[in-house]
């Protein structure tokens, strides 16, 4: 023991023998020896910053023995950034013979550990000199659970502080906390709110009810959680909120936190999901109609091209075939516009230049359309967006025209193109995703709209024109064109004063590209070709078009029998043009059999739907082409020879 290389005497342990500045109290050395010795607290007497003596709970706690601790530095033990405030926080223990300064520091034992310990410090005379006795408690695991508890709460500010919704605590009838989102509901600063009575943010009429309410919530009547009431907003005006609420402890005592929303907001939001899911269920419902008009175009298509290929163009009715097919790509027209409404529109996907595909359609819309001034203002810098330019071109076309028709007596087109990010979900709607976009504004002078007309211009076949003047599917094209691209659209108009449509693209880190023209291929051809498809008058005039352009044709209605007429005949096939949409085996199943029994087949997948979903999906997995319904004979034969001479 340290203490046994102390000279202990009678005259030591004797209270009669009167001494000063002694180790230990005057009393039985041997009994305040034993104490000190088997104390389960820590205890260590430090003088001149050095340890005098010490006891075995201390030697657990620095983590070395006894006998490595006697006039040891003290401070050793200590980090380097604690050592001063200890000395400090020592220091004013000696106020007074019993003033006692408690405090934490950081030490590393004998071990290496980095731990916390807990100083109870006390003035003492020590051989007539004063020094120090200090009472250790090793806290660590107390500081770890506390970091995690301050962990944890730092983690519940950070998520309150960027919660969408308002979040209050309320406690004694005021805010204890109010995030930004509840703040700016009323039109507040944090530092106007937290600490005020929440009756001067709640209508009077309201505040009686809403203060009862509380209290009895409090007092835990089981009452409903959700229910609105009346804020004054600090432009004077009023908001109706909804708070749902729950008990809490807060700092110790009872408190009520509350989320709460912003009702006209949520009924708005609730009205553009309602207004979303009707438009997707006809979108789902014009794509469909559209698929099967375009089998029905398909067959017109194919015979009509059949006829005029042994018909002399000096024949009486070759013009009316012409016409007749100048009325099937009307057809096709109408159901581009659908598939664009429903997204199914056919995807060319590149990036692109904004500015040069306004610069092209406005002046090429300008030539025509002398009566409008159309004006324009560029970022020059702007990002890339990657899109289907064919299609972005038929979207700003129908702005233009609607701009247009909105100006019967002429009147200005401004367009202008901005980057911009959107990052806070505050500032968005519950569809529209954060990041970067490329922002198009299309506004006009013309006569504007009201709410009524505003909220149904994006529908199908809604318009505002007479009779015969129109469809309505410009606008409804126009919203699903942008929508499949990732985009979102908006609109701000009011009767008299114009409209604004703003176009928002998601924005591309890839370098736009040049279009390169592709050469003109031979038609003809003389090999095997299986067509596949489950419309008997599609398989009727392909088998006709392609013996027409020489090849030798098989034909199969449906997925099994191209599957079984493969395996019999794979050899000699040297194309397969497959239908996506086909009863009980489809277009995707079907060419996951034919690749399975050879990887080497070519595949062109043809459909009176478009380039996108299911029919993507079948690209990926090594399909070699695609031709949409319904095609011209010069259209299919280009694409047969681009799979075939691949």
């Amino acid at each position: 023991m340290v203490s046994d290389d102390r000279n202990w005497t009678k005259a030591d342990h004797d209270p009669s023998v009167p001494r000063e500045g002694t180790s230990l109290p005057e009393a039985s050395g041997e009994m305040y020896r034993s104490i000190f010795e088997r104390a389960n607290q820590a205890m260590v007497v430090v003088q001149d910053d050095r340890i005098r003596l010490c006891n075995q709970k201390t030697a657990e706690i620095l983590g070395l023995p006894l006998e490595k601790l006697q006039d040891r530095p003290f401070l050793s033990f200590i980090y380097p950034e604690d050592q001063q405030a200890f000395r400090e926080k020592s220091l004013s223990a000696s106020d007074g013979p019993f003033t006692a300064a408690v405090f934490s520091v950081r030490y590393m034992d004998g071990q290496g550990r980095r731990r916390w310990m807990e100083v109870n410090a006390v003035h003492i005379p020590w051989e007539g000199r004063n020094a120090t006795l200090n009472l250790l408690s090793d806290i660590t695991e107390r500081k770890s659970q506390g970091n995690n508890a301050g962990e944890a709460e730092q983690k519940y500010r950070t998520l309150v502080t960027q919660a969408r919704d308002g979040v209050v605590i309320i406690q004694d009838d005021r805010f204890c906390l109010a995030n930004a989102a509840f703040c700016e509901m009323l039109g507040y600063q944090e530092a106007e709110v937290v600490g005020k009575a929440v009756s001067a943010f709640i209508a009077d009429r309201e505040w009686l009810k809403l203060s009862e309410w509380h209290q009895r919530r409090m007092e835990g009547e089981i009452l409903p959680n959700v229910y609105e009431a009346i804020g004054r907003h600090k432009e004077g005006r009023e908001v109706i909120l909804e708070f749902s609420s729950n008990r809490m402890d807060y700092l110790g005592r009872p408190a009520m936190q509350a989320i709460i929303r912003n009702v006209p907001e949520r009924r708005k939001l609730e009205s553009q999901l309602i207004q979303a899911q009707k438009m997707e269920a006809v979108g789902t419902l014009a794509g469909g109609i559209a698929h099967e008009f375009n089998n029905l175009l398909m067959g017109i298509q194919g015979y009509t091209s059949l006829m005029m290929l042994d018909l002399n163009p000096a024949h009486p009715h070759y013009n009316k075939l012409k016409c007749i097919e100048e009325q099937v790509r009307n057809g096709a027209e109408l159901t581009r516009q659908l598939l664009g409404f429903a997204r199914e529109g056919k995807y060319e996907v590149r990036p692109v230049a904004m500015n040069e595909v306004i610069r092209k359609t406005s002046s090429m819309f300008g030539r025509a359309k002398k009566e409008i001034e159309i004006t324009c203002q560029f970022q020059q810098d702007l990002w890339p967006v990657e899109v289907d330019q064919e299609q972005i071109e038929q979207v700003l076309l129908n702005l233009y025209a609607n701009a247009w028709q909105a100006m019967p007596g002429g009147g200005k087109l401004h367009l202008e193109t901005q980057n911009i990010t959107l990052n806070d979900l505050r500032e968005t709607s519950f569809y529209i995703n954060p990041g970067s976009y490329v922002k198009v504004s299309v506004r006009d002078t013309g006569v504007g709209m009201d709410e009524r007309t505003r909220a149904r211009i994006f529908e199908p076949f809604f318009t505002t024109k007479e009779m015969g003047r129109g469809i309505g599917l410009g606008l409804a094209a126009t919203y699903g064109i942008i929508k499949g691209h990732g985009g979102f659209i908006q609109v701000s108009s009011e009767k008299g004063q114009g409209t604004t449509f703003e176009i928002y693209l998601p924005a591309s880190t890839k370098n736009v590209a040049p279009v390169q023209n592709p050469e003109p291929l031979d038609v003809k051809g003389h090999e095997t070709i299986m067509i596949v498809d489950d419309e008997a008058v599609i398989i009727e005039v392909m088998q006709e078009v392609l013996e027409t352009l020489g090849y030798r044709v098989i034909c199969a209605r449906s997925g099994k029998e191209a599957i079984a007429q493969y395996q019999e005949r794979g050899r000699e096939i040297s194309l397969v043009i497959l239908d996506m949409i086909m009863p009980d085996l489809g277009g995707g199943e079907t060419f996951d059999h034919l690749k399975a029994m050879d990887p080497s087949v070519k595949v062109i997948l043809s459909s009176g739907y478009s380039l996108i979903g299911q029919a993507k999906q079948i690209m990926t997995r090594g399909c070699n082409g695609f031709i949409q319904k319904p095609f011209r004979i010069q259209e299919v034969s280009l694409k047969i020879r681009e799979v075939l001479d691949s």
